[in-house]
């Protein structure tokens, strides 16, 4: 008897070949792990995009960077992923501490972006303590997020200098707990020197007197050491402008090495890429010092320029000057302490044994044994009654 073939037959025998096919050619599970991430760029976090998503979002940006984009082109660009967790670098401290330099160097990275100075932050940073609703400071957090995501051509790990940001080292950690922060220390001299000479408009500051200008980097440091100190050398790295002009090469190994960033030799000769890609602002006062390579001669630019009065003033007005390694008793640039010994012990290294000699908590008073309650003896019971009942008697007559 023949076999019927029906609508029904057909289907099941070309599921059995489909089956047999699909389960025969199917990929192994851990290919998957390898295999390309077709998500859209939107949902990527920004620190996995690769190299050709990268540029594309650059291209797109690019317009609207210098403001020749229209509303439309602005929402068509594919923003990136970036949550409170990104790993975001500070760099700051002083002004005219070598913050700008530090910047520029690592915008020469492949993988960072700092741009130039937001002017934002810390003002927003100083406005939040009057903001009492936690809506608002949530808004506050995405804001300051936004504002460096936004500010620059995208990049795998975003970066912002805003020197007396750090002067909220602490918050800010609480609320992107994966921060890493570049604090720059300099000769307090120098710094006063640059300010007043290049007539650096800081609040409070009185540019016509040196003692002022000195002892209010005093001040501002002593707020962000203490900070630093409180975060740790894993979070916060301290600095020194003078030893990064000396030994620019180790010092930017170490701080690669802190930063988790792959070297780049590019970061050597910063200048070579001013244009490309290094932006500059014009209303920053340290653009046309930047361009150049790095150079000694602005260690001991204030020798000779500042009052001996003032320098006289200099170990009683700024304490921490002492601290930070430099010598205020000597009225001469004296830095040669700063070079490695060695080229494999750093002075970053000994800042950092300092650092964790001062994170060493105090050991805790020895609790003294409770003082034994002695018995009063019959004697002094007798006498010790004898006072109550004279005390009484005197009360008595005298009413």
């Amino acid at each position: 008897m023949p076999t019927v073939i029906t609508p029904l037959s057909v289907c099941y025998f070309l599921s059995l070949i489909l089956a047999y096919y699909l389960g025969k050619n199917f990929p192994d599970p851990n290919c998957f792990k390898a295999s390309i991430d077709n998500r859209p760029i939107r949902l990527k976090k920004i620190e996995e995009l690769t190299d050709a998503e990268i540029k594309k979002v650059r291209a797109q940006q690019a317009p609207c960077h210098y403001g020749n984009c229209t509303a439309r082109e602005y929402k068509a660009i594919e923003w990136p992923d970036v949550d409170d967790q990104h790993p975001i670098i500070w760099v700051g401290g002083m002004p005219r501490s070598g913050t700008t330099l530090m910047r520029a160097i690592l915008d020469v990275h492949p993988d960072v972006r700092c741009g130039e100075e937001t002017r934002v932050i810390p003002r927003v940073m100083m406005v939040r303590k009057s903001m009492k609703s936690a809506t608002h400071m949530k808004g506050v957090k995405r804001f300051i997020l936004e504002v460096i995501e936004k500010h620059g051509p995208i990049s795998r790990r975003l970066c912002n200098k805003d020197p007396f940001a750090l002067k909220f080292m602490t918050e800010l950690t609480s609320w992107y707990p994966n921060s890493k922060f570049i604090y720059m220390l300099r000769d307090a001299r120098s710094v006063a020197h640059s300010i007043i000479s290049r007539k650096v408009t800081i609040t409070g500051y009185d540019l016509t007197n040196y003692t002022d200008v000195i002892h209010r980097w005093d001040l501002a440091h002593q707020q962000m050491w203490q900070q630093c100190q409180d975060l740790g050398p894993k979070i916060c790295m301290p600095v020194h402008y003078e030893h990064l002009i000396l030994e620019k090469e180790q010092v930017l190994r170490k701080i690669a090495e802190f930063l988790g960033l792959k070297w780049f030799d590019g970061l050597i000769h910063h200048e070579e890429h001013i244009g490309s890609d290094i932006s500059l602002s014009s209303l920053e006062r340290s653009t046309d010092q930047v361009v150049k390579a790095t150079y000694t001669t602005a260690l001991s630019s204030w020798e000779g320029i500042i009052p001996e009065e003032d320098l006289k003033n200099v170990e009683r007005v700024a304490p921490l000057m002492k601290i930070f390694g430099y010598k205020p008793e000597v009225h001469v640039g004296s830095y040669e302490h700063f070079i490695s010994k060695t080229s494999q012990m750093l002075h970053l290294e000994f800042l950092r044994n300092e650092i964790r000699n001062a994170y060493k908590p105090a050991k805790p008073a020895k609790k003294l044994p409770p003082k034994a309650v002695m018995k009063p003896t019959l004697a002094q019971f007798v006498a010790n009654s004898e006072k109550k009942n004279s005390s009484r008697k005197a009360i008595s007559t005298e009413l």
